[in-house]
């Protein structure tokens, strides 16, 4: 069982750090190679993220087509246009123009129509996968600056109230931890997106890890046979000091097979609570979804159409909750 992020292709360090504590590995798409961002490249060298590129052809044309959108939202420039970026002249390619969001979130969505039309869909989702990663990036290059503000603010605040004194403007340098919904931006896009990418890929046997809480209710209230698995806390993890792919990473991951295994094979009369909720204290939660297939699984989830039938009996899918709650308020 591969852990798998989804439905995002970049995850803060502070979040890396916290799910080294419980898994051995981490695999993250990237809907191009060659663009990994910095701050991921040593958890790479490392051996702890594995990171996979389900679609290789045309990097330099949808790296290009990236570069040029994010070039026209800038200079606002609403008659700007890219135009014959796709193989095939004789399909309609992405106008990035006002309408180009649209057009773009639409073809996510698309039905399938054989290997000519998947090209285009394939196109727009790796395209919308680029732009959402590069927001990502952008988002968490603020809430770094927003830190180091709030750092210099409560310094000067010192020097202006020494000692005991009275806390005078201190209070406003308070900002917390991001707000909920920058984790919830575009995520029915971001889910269609990144199940294309899924579908084109291989891999059969995962753990699907979020740090969305809304996309973990969707997926586990989705189906009423959901079962809850675990819960559990960092020190129920490794020890910070233990390597990737090592000692209590590697046990647990185990243990979350075998546990998957038993459930899945339990009646449902010994399921347990359905309406198991991840706890205020609980860094990591898991479901198990004992009758679906991840393929079609995450095909109806995204609301994206999958017609390949399934060559095997249900394994059912395990679905983790990584709570960015108690991580993202550690400092960056």
């Amino acid at each position: 069982m591969t852990p798998l992020l989804f439905p995002f292709t970049h995850l803060a360090p502070e979040m890396i750090a916290c799910a080294a504590r419980f898994f051995p590995h981490l695999s993250v798409y990237q809907p191009v190679g060659g663009r990994l961002p910095d701050d991921l490249q040593t958890w790479v060298r490392d051996g702890f993220l594995r990171i996979r590129v389900p679609v290789t052809d045309q990097d330099g044309t949808v790296v290009s087509a990236a570069d040029e959108y994010q070039l026209w939202a800038r200079q606002h420039q609403p008659g700007k246009d890219i135009r014959s970026i796709l193989p095939d002249s004789a399909r309609r390619v992405p106008f990035f123009d006002d309408s180009a969001p649209s057009q773009i979130l639409a073809e996510l969505r698309a039905g399938q129509e054989g290997a000519a039309g998947a090209s285009p869909r394939l196109f727009n989702a790796r395209l919308f996968l680029c732009l959402a990663q590069q927001l990502d990036l952008d988002d968490r290059e603020v809430q770094l600056r927003l830190k180091r503000a709030e750092a210099d603010s409560n310094a000067l605040m010192d020097e202006l109230n020494p000692g005991d004194g009275p806390d005078g403007f201190s209070g406003l340098a308070n900002l917390g931890a991001p707000p909920a919904a920058a984790f919830d931006f575009m995520l029915p896009e971001r889910l269609a997106a990144w199940t294309q990418l899924f579908l084109a890929d291989r891999l059969d046997d995962a753990l699907l890890l979020t740090t969305s809480l809304s996309v973990f209710t969707d997926a586990i209230r989705s189906r009423d046979e959901a079962r809850p698995l675990a819960r559990l806390n960092l020190d129920e993890g490794s020890e910070p000091e233990a390597s990737p792919g090592q000692g209590r990473q590697a046990s647990l991951l185990d243990e979350i097979e075998r546990a998957a295994r038993e459930a899945f094979q339990a009646p449902a009369s010994a399921a347990g609570n359905p309406d198991f909720p991840p706890g205020d204290k609980a860094e990591l939660t898991i479901y198990l979804i004992p009758d679906a297939d991840l393929r079609p699984f995450l095909a109806e989830l995204a609301g994206v159409p999958h017609s390949a039938p399934a060559d095997r009996p249900s394994q059912g899918v395990v679905v983790g909750f990584l709570d960015p709650g108690n991580s993202v308020k550690k400092p960056f």
